[in-house]
């Protein structure tokens, strides 16, 4: 036998490399396409976090421009500027106008600080050693220290801004806080006699949480001479080939915005996550290869024990064939042992069939003839209770009602009638049924008048509607209100049956529903199942006899309403039109 025409190799052979073409296809293109969006997301994310950090700067700068020009220009009740105090202080440090402008200077910080919350500290500075704060907590000595060191650096400063920045405030270095300094000379041109100083954390002016979902990323701040001013992690880290750059320069300040992210650090998820679908993939190709391997064994060794049996098997009639369009040697063998098969077993199963359905048809039939005699008991009572009173006319309509009520239950021309003869039918029994309950049982039908040709199997909705009274009055005696309700659609229709009483127990439920899949599966397994009847079991059989004469088109269902009280649902998509046996035939 070829290599080519086994069935075993081309199976195996085949699904391995449908496999492998499937793992490539999904796999390679999924990469690609993450990669791409990681890279991105990336590139978006640096630029926002640049622009964010280059936005919150250029704001404390504006900031600090305002502060300083509301010393030159804004005046108190006195007309006097904040600058003017200053240089009172300055020039006559022990006069009680030294103690006036202190408390003016500050007001103005105070003031300051209230406008401003996201200044961490304003100071103001003197030639002479004075020191002021917005920060009652500030120690003065410390902050004279720091002004001295201030007025040092400025020293050759003709009033433009200065940024510096600093792992904490010298003032408060107990708090360990990241500080930039934004710092300026005051009166460059005169005596040089003060000096103003704003601080704002780095939480304040660096977006902490954009940079934390950049993997490995570090912002850099640079200065005018592009030296590294602040860095948020490795100032060694330059930018180069494997790494991703942004920057954004700011024209009033000099400073320079930077972001440094290593390529690797950002792909590493991925790369991680493409090294175990390698590895995971390349593990499954070589398991399922073993496993089709030993699956085409498996299959190939039954076709050869069935060819066995099949060529034992005497068939004298039809010849079916078998298309071996793949020109497979096993194939070939089962056609020609399948012809000698079939038609044996035609007749056999011919045989069985009609048998089978003649059983159950029969058993269905027999269901027609079943009247609950308890049923019969109580409304002889009631005929009878009634003549003794002399309601002759009533007593005429309880015996028309039952006298249409039994011929219809027992007639057995046909297994199937019409939607609007079984309502009526169940119109008679609610009748018959309110002669005994009166006030406490009401009823109501809304169904669309398109549905009345619709085919039904006879005596399907009584024993639903026996069941809503027989379990659905409640102990308070409360009235029972019974209501069935239609629709129907181009392509369905649907019929609900629901009361207003005390609904199924949950173990009930269960209980009807694990008899209605019971008897469904004896019908397709070919074995007797629990006997029906129109009363007890009146749900499943009604159910099991829509199942059987219509098959896959009728579902139900069984269940409890949201507001209490039994609900069972039946739907179809039955043929409209025609006689009862033309439908129930189709």
């Amino acid at each position: 036998m070829k290599l080519g025409r086994n069935l075993q190799n081309r199976f195996f052979i085949s699904y391995s490399l449908v496999l492998l073409l499937i793992a490539v296809c999904v796999s390679v293109p999924m990469y690609l396409y993450l990669h791409r969006n990681i890279e991105r997301n990336l590139i978006i994310s640096i630029n926002e976090t640049v622009t964010t950090t280059a936005e919150r700067l250029e704001n404390s700068r504006m900031q600090f421009e305002n502060i300083s020009n509301q010393l030159y220009l804004d005046k108190d009740a006195d007309g006097k500027t904040v600058l003017q105090y200053l240089r009172q202080m300055s020039e006559n440090p022990f006069s009680f106008e030294f103690h006036q402008s202190r408390r003016a200077v500050e007001g103005f910080l105070f003031l300051t600080s209230t406008i401003y919350s996201d200044i961490d500290r304003i100071s103001l500075y003197t030639d002479n050693g004075s020191a002021l704060s917005n920060r009652f907590d500030v120690d003065e000595p410390s902050l004279a220290a720091v002004g001295r060191a201030r007025f040092h650096e400025t020293a050759s400063s003709e009033g433009e801004l200065i940024i510096r920045f600093a792992d904490s405030d010298p003032v408060f270095a107990k708090e360990a806080v990241p500080v930039f300094s934004f710092i300026r000379l005051l009166a460059p041109f005169e005596n040089r006699f003060a000096i103003l100083e704003a601080q704002y954390t780095v939480n304040e002016i660096m977006p902490a949480d954009k940079l934390a979902h950049i993997q490995g990323a570090v912002l850099n701040v640079l200065d005018r001479d592009r030296q590294i001013l602040y860095s948020s992690g490795d100032s060694n880290l330059t930018p180069y080939a494997a790494n991703y750059q942004y920057e954004q320069k700011l024209s009033k300040s000099g400073l320079t915005i930077q972001i440094i992210a290593p390529k690797h650090e950002a792909f590493r998820p991925l790369n991680v996550f493409r090294d175990v679908t390698i590895l995971s993939v390349a593990a499954l190709i070589v398991f399922s290869m073993l496993v089709f391997y030993l699956l085409s064994r498996v299959l190939t060794l039954p076709l050869k024990k069935l060819k066995k049996a099949i060529d034992s098997i005497d068939l004298h009639d039809g010849q079916p064939d078998i298309d071996n369009m793949f020109h497979m040697d096993e194939i070939e063998s089962i056609n020609r042992s399948f012809r000698r098969m079939t038609d044996r077993l035609h007749h056999s199963l011919e045989e069985t069939i009609r048998f089978r359905t003649q059983q159950l048809q029969s058993h269905f039939d027999a269901l027609q003839s079943q009247i609950n005699p308890h049923f019969l008991f109580n409304m002889l009572g009631v005929i009878q209770a009634s003549a003794e009173n002399g309601h002759n006319a009533r007593v005429v309509h309880l015996c028309s009602n039952l006298a249409s009520f039994l011929s219809y239950s027992i007639a057995t021309t046909s297994p199937v009638t019409t939607l609007d003869k079984e309502l009526a039918f169940t119109v008679k029994y609610l009748e018959l049924m309110q002669s005994r309950y009166l006030h406490r049982l009401q009823y109501r039908i809304e169904t669309d008048e398109s549905m009345e040709g619709i085919v039904v199997p006879k005596l399907i909705l009584q024993p639903l509607v026996e069941n809503c009274i027989q379990h659905g009055f409640r102990e308070s005696g409360e009235s029972l209100e019974i209501a069935i309700i239609g629709n129907m659609t181009e392509k369905s229709w649907t019929l609900v049956i629901r009361d207003n009483g005390c609904g199924f127990p949950q173990a009930e439920l269960e209980r009807i529903r694990t008899r209605i899949s019971d008897y469904l599966q004896s019908l397709d397994d070919g074995v007797p199942g629990e006997k029906l009847t129109l009363g007890g079991m009146g749900v499943v059989s009604s159910f099991a006899r829509l199942r059987f004469l219509f098959r896959e088109q009728i579902h139900f269902s069984v269940m409890n309403g949201e507001d209490g009280g039994a609900v069972i649902q039946i739907q179809g998509t039955l043929k409209r039109g025609g006689t009862a046996d033309e439908n129930y035939g189709s």
